[in-house]
């Protein structure tokens, strides 16, 4: 069954005691209690949680509209009307063969007004990718126009589906095939609709020069979901017991990705003129994992899911469907639960579909499933995060935010604060990172006034390896508060020069301290390579290349900035923020020689605001506010508790990720447990463990035996730290919002908002 934005998600009775839903200001969480003999869990259904709900709560439901970009919205849903017409005008030149009054009313039952998701990704996406003078209202109309081909496309898959499975409802309404008069009909009506697909191409695309690609785009995904349709027909007539997360993927990626998400944003790129095979081949990569995720959220819903919320009832078991939850089964179950299975999955008889989810929850299938959904969007994010620019990530974080309701809307935070754009454009960030190879260059000549060109190439290559063109998140949080600090007439080119200057010159007092860290703990990879100390020829070598990258920051700061009456202020905070980060790491190589029955929260708070918060927020914050001449200490003191709390968040993110998360996503293998780090789980572990668990701990925390760091990890899920995670994060996120909300004037909220958001989803 194709993933279709839900409004509400939720379990059914049987399964709950307590649904809760929020997402206010772009926050959605959702928490479900589930009973399984005398166990009760509590777990995330999702990717952050909210308060816990007790059993005889009154769920909450609050929800957002589909779409928050309302002048996109209005603009699509007005070419909706046009596109009706156009079908309609075409279908009255076939002489009443096909009559207009039945294709308007196909159009408008299958391909409502508020079926608008996947069209508009186009719309987004094309306008992200265009220059400003490009965006006329010719273009954007054909954007939008493209994205109605897509939604035609997408119901005329989705009324195949209702013919095949025999489908009686669809969200909120009837199934088009059973209502009176359609019958065998619909099956005309969906090669009437697929057809008008190209009728509305060939009438708004046929003079471009990108139409072939266009019309073979939608032929291939067309084919393609087909396919898959065709191979998730076949294997409904064959045993569960053929079932594995190879053919689950496989069809996932033919039958769904192909026309949900990768079409609208490859229909972008070919409007949008992009030729690179490799955009659209890391595109259609990142999507498939944004597939993947939805199509099992909505298999959860399929199953657990109530019927009066989904507006559909789920069929997947009786159908024989191959499903998350069948193949996870198959993979956990015994010899006797697989015989269950075998004996009652496919079945149209409700006993046995119910036996199946009775074995679902005997198998704790929703835990797990709560565990892979979270693991699998944080990898979603950081994959985003390691994605090439060409295509800007906000695209794709709108996409998820659409597509799976769980990215962190930045525009709804906007409610309380003042109406303007963003302060940092596509347009700074191509400037930020057209001065990488001026910065390279000017730091190797610097070197070369010392008569030694062989140092002057090392350091080249080393600064190249470690400070790639792609770091732009950090030295970007700089120009972000800088703009949200300063009069648009202050926003002169050369001005604006200085904030990225500033921003490269972070970017290399973070590569100083990447550096060191990595050798202190010994590391083997950061951001997908080698640490540069393993590199061949270099080993202890590195030591000097972090000395030599700490002081181009200075080089960078005489050279550009010592006219400035700032100058001092700058190279002081750079000075104090080096050695409060040193402290930090110091302090860290410390507490891992401390036995973990020491560690307290305390202690960690302490770790975290020398070690994280200093470098990663503080001072990049600090140095936009000094280069914009702010002097209210009162701004510089609601800063550093904001960013302290900006910063216990990412590092209590990085602690969990580093255990959960996905090594090859990530660019890194976790290290924290046989290390001994003073991480938050540790911590956390360490509160809530009973006498034999703290026991575990001690026995195991801290050694490099692969069985007891299995061990500890574990234990970790026994006590529901994921959950408790979640938990945190979202409370945390609320709080970091409200101070932002409520800070003094001359408070930089836009850029902490963003800085936020950036966070959140990094």
């Amino acid at each position: 069954m194709i993933p279709v934005l839900r409004k509400i998600s939720a379990l059914s009775t049987r399964h709950t005691s307590t649904v809760q839903q929020r997402t206010k200001r772009g926050q959605r969480s959702l928490l479900a209690s589930a009973v399984s003999g005398n166990k009760k869990y509590f777990y995330v259904l999702g990717r952050s949680s909210s308060t816990f709900a007790t059993a005889d709560c009154t769920p909450t439901l609050d929800i957002p509209p589909v779409l928050k970009l309302k002048a996109d919205t209005q603009s699509y849903l007005a070419t909706y009307k046009d596109v009706l017409n156009d079908l309609t005008t075409i279908s009255k030149h076939y002489d009443g063969h096909v009559p207009t009054e039945l294709c308007t009313k196909l159009l408008e039952y299958n391909m409502p007004a508020d079926g608008r998701v996947y069209g508009i990704i186009t719309v987004l996406t094309y306008k992200s990718l265009i220059q400003r003078e490009q965006l006329t209202a010719q273009n954007l109309k054909m954007a939008e126009n493209l994205g109605w081909c897509i939604e035609m496309l997408h119901s005329t898959i989705k009324l195949a589906e209702e013919v095949e499975y025999q489908s009686t409802t669809r969200p909120g309404r009837q199934s088009w095939n059973k209502i009176q008069g359609n019958g065998g009909g619909t099956i005309n009506n969906i090669l009437m609709l697929e057809s008008g697909i190209f009728e509305l191409l060939r009438k708004h695309f046929s003079h471009l020069d990108n139409y072939v690609d266009l019309l073979e785009l939608f032929q291939s995904a067309i084919f393609k979901a087909t396919v898959g349709q065709s191979m998730n027909l076949l294997h409904t007539k064959q045993s569960v017991d053929t079932f594995n997360a190879t053919l689950y993927n496989t069809i996932v990626s033919d039958k769904i990705n192909s026309h949900l998400l990768y079409l609208p944003v490859a229909s972008a790129l070919h409007l949008a003129g992009v030729k690179n095979p490799k955009t659209f081949d890391q595109s259609k990569n990142l999507l498939l994992k944004i597939s993947t995720l939805c199509q099992a959220h909505n298999d959860y819903l399929n199953c657990f899911g109530d019927p009066d919320e989904t507006g559909e009832i789920g069929s997947d078991i009786k159908n024989n469907l191959c499903t998350w939850f069948a193949v996870k089964c198959l993979e956990l179950a015994n010899p006797e639960q697989r015989a269950i299975m075998l004996e009652c999955y496919g079945k149209e008889d409700p006993e046995k579909v119910a036996r199946v989810r009775q074995l679902y929850d005997d198998m704790d299938l929703l835990k797990k499933f709560a565990m892979y959904e979270n693991q699998a969007y944080n990898e979603v994010i950081a994959l985003i995060g390691q994605t090439s620019n060409e295509i800007p990530h906000d695209v794709f974080y709108t996409i998820l935010e659409h597509c799976y309701k769980k990215a962190f809307n930045t525009i709804e935070c906007l409610k309380n604060t003042e109406s303007r754009e963003w302060k940092v454009s596509q347009e700074d960030v191509r400037n930020y990172t057209n001065l990488y190879p001026e910065v390279i260059h000017e730091l190797t000549e610097a070197a070369k006034q010392y008569k030694s060109k062989e140092a002057a190439e090392w350091y080249k290559k080393a600064l190249e390896y470690t400070m790639s063109v792609g770091s732009t998140r950090n030295g970007l949080m700089v120009v972000s508060v800088y703009k949200d600090s300063v009069k648009d007439v202050q926003l002169t080119e050369e001005n604006l020069r200085l904030a990225y200057l500033l921003g490269w010159c972070l970017e290399l007092l973070h590569v100083t301290i990447l550096l060191t860290d990595d050798m202190v703990d010994n590391s083997h990879k950061r951001r997908g390579q080698p640490c540069w100390f393993r590199v061949d020829g270099v080993g202890l070598n590195a030591i000097n290349d972090a000395f030599m990258a700490e002081n181009g920051v200075f080089v960078l700061l005489k050279k550009h900035f010592r006219h400035l009456d700032c100058y001092m202020d700058l190279v002081e905070l750079f000075h104090e923020n080096c050695f409060n980060s040193m402290c930090g790491q110091n302090m860290d190589m410390i507490f891992e020689t401390k036995h973990v029955s020491t560690f307290n929260m305390e202690s960690y708070d302490s770790l975290v605001l020398i070690k994280t918060s200093c470098h990663l927020f503080y001072l990049p914050i600090h140095l936009g506010l000094r280069l914009a001449g702010v002097e209210d200490k009162q701004v510089y003191d609601e800063c550093a508790a904001i960013t302290f709390d900006m910063g216990h968040y990412s590092q209590v993110k990085n602690d969990f990720l580093d255990c959960f998360g996905n090594p090859a996503v990530l660019g890194k293998v976790g290290i924290d447990i046989q290390t001994n780090k003073y991480s938050w789980l540790a911590v956390k572990c360490m509160q809530l463990a009973d006498p034999q668990q703290k026991a575990i701990m001690e026995e195991c925390y801290g050694k490099n035996d692969p069985q007891k760091v299995a061990r500890v990890k574990k234990l970790y899920e026994e006590l529901n730290l994921p959950s408790i995670h979640n938990k945190y994060e979202e409370e945390m996120v609320r709080k970091i919002k409200k101070r932002i909300e409520q800070a003094p004037d001359g408070v930089p909220r836009l850029a902490l908002l963003e800085i936020l958001k950036n966070t959140v989803l990094f």
